[in-house]
């Protein structure tokens, strides 16, 4: 997924994105999120598109990756201005 980058506002780390369509995406993190939080994403494209998100976290697990445990976590997109979420639709539609 190197067309989209995604960055964790609230606590200056960026994440691996893995996952992602017009509801939600998934991450790869070094920490888990708690299940409900609300948190603000900053995501990029390669072309220098940006844009904030809002989204709330539904599910988070750990995994064992090469030795090392990784967190899974998937979040939903809250309600926010069309135009917020037009640079990620428009990425979307580029990657299916």
């Amino acid at each position: 997924m190197s067309l989209l980058h995604g960055y964790w506002v609230e606590l200056d780390m960026p994440v691996r994105v893995i996952d992602i369509s017009l509801g939600g995406f998934a991450v790869h993190s070094p920490i888990p999120f708690p299940i409900g939080a609300e948190q603000t994403f900053l995501f990029s494209t390669g072309e220098g598109g940006e844009t904030l998100v809002r989204c709330e976290c539904r599910n988070s697990r750990t995994a064992e990756v090469d030795g090392n445990t990784i967190c899974i976590v998937g979040f939903q997109f809250l309600p926010q201005p069309e135009e917020d979420l037009q640079i990620l639709a428009d990425t979307v539609r580029r990657l299916l």
